[in-house]
């Protein structure tokens, strides 16, 4: 099984691991819930630039959404998935609607846990991944 997380907006201004780079507290919230889900080198974060990215590739900050002009599209996705060897693996995405949409093309019955509201994903997550923010 795979989990990919989608990426987060807030990110530190300089090039980082994955993981590292995105700072925001809903984002660190989905990494701790994948966390208890699978192994680390099996939990991708979908950034809207990069694609599937492993957490410890080291990329740069950058300010795009997913579905914005200069966003990665479903084919690219697709093509990623395969060469990462994730493409026939069970799925599990932590993300927003946009993020989810993308990755069904790639993994139709994936699972998408997160329902309603932010606040109300995070206090789930919070339960979920037992873990509590900074």
């Amino acid at each position: 099984m795979i989990v990919v997380v989608g990426c987060g907006s807030k990110k530190l201004d300089h090039p980082a691991p994955a993981a590292e780079l995105y700072q925001g507290s809903y984002f660190k919230l989905r990494l701790a819930y994948a966390m208890t889900l699978t192994e680390p080198d099996n939990i991708f974060i979908l950034s809207a630039l990069w694609g599937f990215l492993p957490l410890s590739r080291v990329v740069e900050p950058y300010n795009l959404k997913m579905g914005e002009r200069g966003s990665i599209g479903e084919l690219e996705l697709r093509n990623q998935a395969i060469a990462l060897a994730i493409s026939h693996d069970r799925c599990t995405v932590l993300a927003g609607s946009k993020y989810v949409k993308a990755c069904k093309a790639i993994w139709p019955d994936l699972e998408a846990p997160l329902r309603g509201r932010i606040g109300e994903q995070m206090a789930w997550l919070k339960g979920q991944a037992n873990v509590a923010l900074d």
